[in-house]
């Protein structure tokens, strides 16, 4: 049998910029079914193989497969849909099926809203996956066997209109029992993360779950506690990714990584006795960092030049209401040792929830100045499916939309008190463009060049990577005379500058499957296939007033004269 995963062409978040993010939860599933199955399994990257959505039927008639699994954050439901709709129209006997958080947490929904997929795998994927996989191998079907689909658990799906949901799969102990990523089936050279010092960096999983409890966060429900990689293993990914794959920059994503101080303290000595040449970059907790501020020159002769951590409020209070599990007065300590460390920081913070104001707003932007950050990223407060924070939201009916597109970090999605969503947004947007595109801040990073020629490389590339963006998108709005107040300015400006393929939004989603019931299969394929959807790009009028209006001013002044 042959399995496909297939990354469909979609946007990545708008703080990875031009990165090309290598798909980890692909390579973590097919390097499962590898070891325990003959399949024959492929992954196709559209991102990375620079391939548009007019590329995708040509894709899945040419590799065939008889199973096509797809993946996508909240944001990206939509795009999934539409893979699913595509491979289905192409090979209608093909078997979708989908996973990840978003859907772990929206099965039924999802379901519904997409009669193109056949299964949702839940939670964590691997054993499910391939006990399904080998059902389906079987002969057997939702539709035909449902009784003995009902046996696999840890998935979702409908029989006839029903909506079955199996018991949760227990939670793989030992992850050192996990193979290495499948690397092997993708071009490795074609994925960089452009913060990183060098444009050949990947992300690295060192471990699932997270001992903290936080309720804007989906790691808790998602992957349950802590279950960590073995320090050997770790290194071994790492070497194995340096030597053979010529990668020169790790990001690991962990929650945190440094969670087991005796772990870290393995983990460099493998790097150093092994004389692993890498540059490596992680994310941490303020009071784990601070706790282990005796070991950071053991990270650094490892490799560390940079570490990311979630401050998230400017307040105690907050700190407590969001249950972070940390302080103002540590988060400050957690910052000074970094920096006095010579490493590169990048600061998280949240802003936008039912009681942000422009106050809240003033008093983050001067409490982030304090941190001396490198980078300050700043996201809108989005509650996130499986996460308490969504639960509370919806309660209380303060969720603004149903359309996930706009769960993306970057809308005002929660009902505020005081403000509208376009004062939270335009407030959102100047906290950061204050605080990583303005003259001070770029002066900074310039002067820090040449005092630390070690570690200003890392920050100047990592300040330049995220703020060419804002300033690329204020001049393109000053070009066409719009300046830039709100997201939904920002996203209509590169549309029309042609330096952004529309995300596709729940009615977009909503119009293909309407085209498809009511027997206009062709147009919905069509649509389907067009990366600009005709719909939006006929609607997208702009870019040709905004050239008429300055083709207008150019004669105007021309008769003037």
């Amino acid at each position: 049998m042959k399995v496909l995963f297939l990354e469909v062409p979609k946007q990545t978040f708008y703080w990875f910029g031009s990165s090309i993010l290598v798909p980890v939860p692909f390579l973590h599933l097919a390097a499962y079914l590898q070891k325990h199955t003959d399949y024959e399994v492929v992954i196709r990257d559209c991102r990375a193989e620079k391939l548009s959505w007019e590329d995708v039927p040509k894709v899945i008639k040419g590799e065939g497969p008889q199973v096509v699994c797809l993946t996508g954050f909240t944001p990206e439901c939509y795009s999934v849909y539409r893979g699913a709709f595509i491979a289905k129209t192409i090979l209608p006997k093909v078997k979708t099926i989908t996973g990840g958080q978003h859907f772990t947490w929206t099965p039924e929904q999802s379901l519904r809203e997409c009669s193109c997929l056949d299964y949702i795998v839940r939670r964590e994927g691997e054993a499910s996956l391939l006990e399904l996989l080998r059902a389906i191998e079987d002969g057997k079907d939702k539709d035909k066997d449902a009784t003995f689909m009902e046996k696999i658990k840890g998935i979702a799906f409908l029989n006839n209109g029903t909506y079955v949901q199996t018991p949760d799969r227990p939670l793989i102990e030992d992850i050192d029992s996990l193979p290495l990523p499948a690397y092997h089936l993708v071009n490795m050279d074609l994925y960089r993360v452009n913060y990183l010092r060098y444009e050949r960096g990947v992300f690295v999983f060192g471990s699932r779950g997270c001992t903290g409890n936080c309720e804007f966060c989906t790691t808790p429900r998602h992957w349950g506690r802590w279950r960590p990689k073995s320090a050997k293993l770790v290194a071994d990914e790492v070497e194995l990714l340096v030597k053979k794959y010529h990668k020169d920059s790790i990001w690991f994503i962990d929650d945190c990584f440094n969670i087991s101080r005796e772990r870290d303290i393995v983990f460099c000595e493998e790097i150093i006795k092994r004389k692993i040449k890498v540059e490596f970059w992680m994310e941490t907790r303020t009071d784990q960092w601070v706790r282990d501020k005796d070991l950071i020159p053991l990270w650094k002769r490892a490799g560390l030049k940079a570490i990311l951590t979630g401050i998230e409020f400017s307040s105690d209070g907050k700190l407590k209401e969001y249950k972070k599990g940390t302080t103002v007065d540590v988060n400050t300590q957690a910052c000074r040792i970094t920096k006095k460390a010579g490493l590169t920081l990048q600061t998280c913070f949240m802003y936008g929830d039912s009681t942000d104001d422009g106050e809240t707003a003033g008093a983050l932007l001067k409490y982030a100045r304090k941190m001396n950050y490198d980078l300050c990223s700043v996201q809108l407060t989005t509650p996130f499916p499986g996460t308490v924070l969504y639960d509370k939201m919806k309660e209380q009916g303060r969720l603004l939309s149903d359309d996930w597109l706009h769960y993306a970090l970057e809308h005002s999605v929660i009902k505020n008190d005081t403000c509208s969503p376009q004062e939270i947004e335009e407030n959102y947007l100047r906290i950061n463009f204050t605080a990583n595109a303005s003259i001070g801040h770029f002066l900074k990073m310039l002067f820090q060049l040449p005092r630390d020629r070690n570690n200003g490389y890392w920050s100047w590339r990592f300040y330049w990577e995220t703020s060419r963006l804002f300033i690329e998108d204020f001049f393109w709005g000053l070009l066409h005379f719009k300046i830039p107040k709100t997201w939904e300015d920002f996203a209509t400006i590169r549309i029309i500058s042609k330096r952004y393929i529309p995300a596709l939004r729940k009615k977009d989603w909503e119009k293909i499957r309407q085209l498809y019931e009511t027997g206009k299969e062709r147009e919905s394929m069509d649509a389907a296939t067009n990366s600009y959807l005709p719909w939006v790009k006929a609607g997208n009028s702009k870019y040709e007033k905004y050239k008429q209006r300055l083709l207008n001013n150019n004669n105007r002044k021309e008769s003037l004269k």
